[in-house]
């Protein structure tokens, strides 16, 4: 997840936060932007606002659905829609973002979560030959992220085995 940020930003977006479900919440994993100041920005601000499950979110809708959310253009209108509250709007109207698209992140048949790339400065607008590029990108993270985990989950399956197989004590 932190590597696919790299490539995404700034090529695509300017910003990239990778999302993953854990039971009810959605967990902040990743977030790339080329400036540090707002990448540490955005891990508070997701820590004062966290995203949950049946928040209707658009991270929460891309989750629940699997299907992509796109936003050619984010009016102040949209962003207020979003927030939490006025203060939190102020905050997103702030950082001016002008195009977003939410992305499912597949992995092993089932949706674990979701890629948030929005354009901004550089970026501004995410066109939809850009949204076809993204999913193609995220898919084949996917693949990669799911191959991993199956990897990671081997060792232990046979340690587990080997200590069965092993007697309980030492003979005398």
């Amino acid at each position: 997840l932190y590597a696919l940020g790299d490539i995404i930003v700034p090529a695509l977006g300017d910003w990239y936060l990778a999302y993953v479900r854990d039971g009810e919440r959605i967990a902040l994993k990743s977030v790339v932007h080329r400036q540090p100041a707002k990448r540490d920005f955005a891990w508070t601000l997701e820590r004062e606002y966290p995203h949950a499950m049946g928040d209707g979110s658009p991270i929460d809708r891309v989750i629940a659905s699997g299907e992509v959310v796109y936003a050619a253009d984010v009016t102040p209108e949209l962003v207020a829609s979003l927030a939490c509250g006025p203060h939190h709007a102020a905050i997103l109207a702030a950082l001016n973002f002008r195009s977003a698209a939410a992305m499912p992140f597949v992995a092993g048949g089932e949706v674990r979560g979701a890629i948030l790339v929005l354009g901004a400065e550089t970026r501004p607008h995410l066109q939809p030959n850009d949204i076809a590029v993204l999913q193609r990108i995220i898919d084949r993270a996917a693949t990669a992220y799911h191959a991993a985990t199956l990897i990671e989950r081997e060792p232990s399956v046979t340690s587990g085995l080997q200590r069965a197989l092993l007697p309980g004590m030492l003979p005398a």
